[in-house]
């Protein structure tokens, strides 16, 4: 049984309101970047999610995952601005400006279509469209070209939030090895275009790289720290048969200082497969 909830006045599933708060803070972001003016991110009233009564829709707001935000009022540059906002936060969008396309009986108000593309609860006519976008298509019956920035096809919502959970996670451990501005740039989760400056003093220049980077250091000290363990280890056998003491007795003195330290560690240091 789907999960409503209310965005801005529109019916959709609770993930997919997450999902369009991110495209909203996005789009001042990007607004800023393309020199236009910063604007509200509008639903259009009743072209939300689970719904079966807008003919021009063709089904695909018949499921979850479904938004058309207004564009009347917006620039050609805006409406791109919250097109590229939602692929880039993992969504299937098109600007669709006030037109009859070839084809259709029927036209529509200047509008931008929004998908959230790893949506599991999609009508089956959104998952066609998802997989329009992906082929470089419009999503019309006409099969034109797709004519926004293709930057973000394949990126889903699911990948890009997870991300920018670790980021958020490990910024204030990594904020002495950045500057002002690329905290902020971490405090706000710009996933795609944020530059962090590892320990090493190498510039990392997008989520990846970091994560990248941030992974294989932790793989290194786990190893490390498995080796001193074992080392360790070792040393406590060896020092129990010279002193003819019971090893047991020495080890439990060992792992209480041992665990204590590892109370203070970060990451998981065991070589369990995730």
């Amino acid at each position: 049984m789907p999960v409503f909830t209310s965005w801005r006045g529109i019916i959709t599933d609770p993930e997919t309101a997450r999902y369009l708060t991110a495209v909203a803070a996005e789009v001042t972001k990007l607004a800023a970047k393309a020199g236009v003016p910063d604007f509200n991110v509008t639903p259009i009233p009743g072209c939300g999610s689970y719904q079966t009564s807008t003919t021009a829709s063709a089904g695909t707001h018949g499921g979850g995952g479904a938004v058309d935000i207004n564009a009347e009022g917006l620039t050609d540059t805006q409406a791109r601005v919250l097109e590229s906002a939602a692929r880039k936060w993992g969504g299937t969008a098109w600007f669709r400006p006030r037109t009859s396309p070839t084809g259709f009986v029927y036209g529509w108000q200047r509008h931008v279509h929004i998908l959230r593309s790893d949506c599991g609860d999609l009508a089956p006519a959104a998952v066609t469209q998802v997989g329009q976008y992906r082929r470089g298509l419009n999503g019309l019956a006409n099969n034109g070209p797709d004519t926004g920035n293709r930057s973000w096809v394949g990126v889903t919502w699911a990948a890009v939030k997870n991300i920018a959970s670790t980021i958020g996670s490990i910024g204030a451990a990594t904020a002495d090895a950045a500057t002002p501005a690329q905290e902020d740039d971490v405090s706000a989760q710009d996933v795609w275009s944020f530059k962090m400056t590892s320990p090493d003093g190498k510039v990392q220049a997008d989520a990846a790289a970091f994560l990248t980077y941030t992974n294989a250091k932790v793989d290194a000290a786990r190893a490390e720290f498995k080796a001193q363990l074992e080392g360790l280890t070792a040393a406590v056998q060896a020092l129990a048969a010279s002193q003819g003491a019971d090893a047991s007795s020495i080890a439990g003195i060992v792992d209480k200082a041992v665990r204590d330290r590892l109370a203070q560690v970060k990451f998981d240091v065991t070589d369990a497969t995730p």
